[in-house]
């Protein structure tokens, strides 16, 4: 055979090789040729693998070659194993880019175990190193703690749980938790600390909504996980501001403002009025949901008063009580303080005029007057009406006198396109001084406004004259523009519809031939006032008393108004009688207390706002009076030969309470027997009863128990025809107190 296998040679390694033939004995050796074998894997893993630098989320790793005569080949790389402990976390390998004895390995997981081996390789891996574990730093949790839930211990405590982060997410150990607390008004937040896995926060505000985070801490603080909640009401915290408004001999008024926002806790929706006077009456006190109250007083008496504001919740702390004397003779009037008595002196008319006094030319027969009161410290009482003064201008002749009680007049009858002075005084105990004069021209008649500026003259046209525009806009009164309009016209007069009561407009007209030209001077007008088209809103009705309610609500919409409010109109309704009375407020105050009425009866009331004249009234609301014990026995049945007896139950005021029933009594006096007959009606069958007797009957009603009985009264004896097989009586009561006998065969 001329070939040979070597084996047991090593992998990688060269050798030399010659031959020689043998016969008898060795001939002489060839050349040598040199041969090197394959590369295989390594038989041996790195050595001293060792962990280097250690952070959050990367780690260097170190290690020696194999050693040579383990090699076995050309080492081009290694192959770095990374296998995390954590279940969560999926293992990695990662190779080096050249035959480095080092190498970082990124993209860990914070505060986690991982094993690492390296192997080498040549054209194949070899064999792992021995595991070498390495655990990276701790860093601030990445997650937010879960199942965050909140409740409400009170209407200033919170009880506030949580769970912790998912645990891939906290990259360390869970120190703590900061909980941020801040309402969403405010930037600035309370953070507060907790070792467990809830906290109850305190000394929170009622009514206000706040923020609330809860985030984990290891090394640092992680992301809040965040949950808004809002406060419920509590009763106020804090007064209303009293001041003592006006004083006159028969009236006090009040007003105030609202409790602080921060001593609100909630939405305060009305106020408690209580007041007392020196004459020995008990104090009175009712709701309103108004900021002012006048009080009907009696003059040269001494009254003392407070508020307290009204939520959901409940009422508040009333105010300091305000110390106040009615006046006697218009002269002066006192109030005090805590600690300060006052005296202030009274003028006997304002000392200063009216101010913003100001006119619109309505139409050619009349003109629209407004103003503002005077200054309030010049009042010196109350005002209680105006004297307007209108003449011709230059002229005393036709001078006109209006006075009114509100802050606008319109004058009418007055000549078309004629100037007026006009002026205005307060007017309290004695007239105050004038205003300075104002003049006004009317419109020409036929004309809704004066002086638009359009092209009367045909040079003025530039062009066969079309058409008119006429421009409306609507103006409210803080100078907004609610609306506009236009419409054309070729006539020189035009009559504007659908207009709302008691509004400004503004008019302008404009001329067109074949383009529209400039418009006229625009001219301000106020149409007049209307009954309210709405009807008051939120009637409340309460009870105060067995015989008397506080009735209260809000005006109708503005825009539904149609002027100034003038007073309220209230309907009460008695149902059982169906007897309605009316009754007025003295102006535009929304409260009214009614009293005189009937324990136990029911009553619907509604209200009307009156401008020039009676609005829409509201649905009604009923009330369900108090009840009172019965007092007085019912009306007597009345004399008579009867077979069925019917009476009425007495007035309510003398029984004061529901009947719940009848016991009514006949005796026949002879024989001294009787009968007894309990009812819920108002008339009982009496049977089998004797001609010619003389019976006694009485009636007695029963509430909770059973009150007084009626006096006995004898029937009157009479002899039956033989004709007449029945007779019967009716007793009635009326409302005189009278009684009524009527027979029928």
């Amino acid at each position: 055979m001329t070939d040979v296998t070597i084996t047991g040679l090593h992998p990688y390694y060269t050798y030399k090789c010659n031959i020689s033939a043998v016969t008898v004995d060795i001939g002489p050796f060839s050349d040598y040729v040199k041969a090197t074998t394959f590369e295989d894997s390594p038989s041996a893993p790195p050595g001293q693998v060792k962990v280097k630098d250690v952070g959050k989320r990367n780690a260097t790793i170190k290690w020696n070659n194999p050693r040579m005569e383990h090699q076995n080949g050309i080492i081009r790389n290694f192959i770095i194993y990374v296998t995390p402990r954590e279940v969560w976390l999926e293992s990695t390998k990662y190779t080096t880019p050249s035959p480095q004895l080092q190498y970082t390995i990124n993209d860990l997981h914070p505060f986690c175990i991982y094993t690492v081996t390296v192997t080498a390789v040549t054209t194949v891996a070899g064999p792992n190193s021995t595991d070498v574990d390495i655990q990276t730093m701790e860093d601030i949790p990445l997650g937010t703690p879960t199942n965050m839930s909140i409740q409400l211990l009170s209407s200033e405590s919170l009880f506030v749980s949580w769970l912790p982060p998912p645990v891939e997410m906290q990259n360390g150990i869970i120190q703590s938790y900061s909980v941020s607390v801040q309402t969403t008004a405010v930037e600035n937040a309370t953070v507060l600390t907790s070792k467990w896995l809830n906290i109850t926060i305190e000394s929170l505000h009622p009514y206000y909504e706040y923020l609330v985070g809860v985030a984990a801490e290891t090394v640092g603080i992680g992301p809040f996980s965040y949950w808004t909640i809002s406060m419920p009401e509590s009763a106020p915290s804090g007064p209303p501001n009293v001041m003592i408004k006006d004083v006159s001999s028969d009236e006090i008024s009040l007003s105030w403002i609202a409790p602080q926002t921060d001593a609100q806790n909630g939405v305060v929706y009305g106020y408690t009025v209580e007041f007392s006077n020196n004459k020995g009456n008990d104090s009175v006190s009712f709701i309103i949901n108004s900021t002012e109250y006048s009080i009907a007083a009696v003059p040269h008496t001494r009254y003392q008063m407070r508020v307290a504001a009204r939520n959901s919740a409940g009422k508040g702390p009333f105010s300091t009580y305000l110390t106040v004397d009615t006046l006697q003779d218009g002269i002066y009037m006192q109030f005090y303080s805590l600690t300060v008595h006052h005296l202030l002196l009274l003028n006997a008319a304002p000392s200063f005029r009216p101010l913003s006094f100001k006119a619109v030319n309505t139409t050619s027969t009349s003109i629209h007057l407004e103003w503002e009161a005077p200054p309030p410290e010049h009042h010196n009482g109350i005002i209680r009406s105006y004297t307007v003064l209108c003449s011709e201008r230059d002229s005393n002749d036709s001078m006109m006198e209006l006075s009114t009680s509100i802050r606008e007049v319109t004058v009418k009858e007055l000549s078309p396109f004629l100037t007026y002075s006009c002026k205005v005084s307060a007017v309290s105990v004695s007239q105050g001084p004038y205003s300075d004069s104002l003049d006004i021209t009317t419109l020409e008649d036929g004309k809704f406004c004066n002086s638009l500026t359009v092209p009367t003259k045909t040079s003025q046209w530039n062009g066969v004259l079309q058409y008119y525009i006429v421009y409306i806009t609507q103006i409210s009164s803080s100078n907004t523009i609610l609306r506009a309009l236009h419409t054309n016209t070729s006539s020189t007069n035009f009559t504007i519809t659908d207009l709302h009561p008691y509004t400004f407009y503004q008019i302008k007209v404009g001329a067109v031939t074949i383009a529209p030209g400039p418009n006229s001077t625009a001219e301000l007008i106020k149409t007049a006032e209307d009954i309210p088209s709405a009807p008051p809103q939120d009637i409340t009705v309460n009870p105060i008393s067995s015989n008397s309610i506080s009735v209260t609500w809000r005006a109708p919409p503005q825009e539904k108004q149609n002027g100034d409010l003038r007073y309220y109109s209230i309907t009460v309704l008695e149902v059982a009688t169906g007897d309605m009375s009316w009754y007025n407020t003295t102006d535009s105050i929304t409260h009214s207390i009614i009293s005189s009425l009937h324990p136990y009866y029911v009553y619907e009331i509604k209200v009307a706002a009156v401008t020039v004249g009676l609005g829409q009234f509201s649905d009604h609301v009923s009330v369900l009076m108090p009840e009172e014990a019965a007092s007085r026995p019912l009306p007597d049945t009345n004399n008579s030969k009867i077979v069925i007896n019917l009476w009425q139950p007495g007035p309510d005021e003398l029984h004061g309470s529901r009947v719940y029933h009848y016991v009514a009594t006949v005796v026949d006096t002879p024989i001294s027997g009787n009968t007894t007959n309990v009812t819920s009606q108002q008339l009982v069958n009496i049977g089998s009863l004797k001609p010619g007797r003389t019976y006694a009957c009485s009636v007695a009603g029963e509430t909770e128990s059973q009150g007084p009985v009626s006096q006995s009264f004898s029937t009157t004896k009479i002899e039956v025809p033989g004709a007449v097989q029945s007779l019967t009586a009716l007793a009635v009561f009326s409302s005189l107190g009278e009684y009524f006998l009527a027979t029928s065969n």
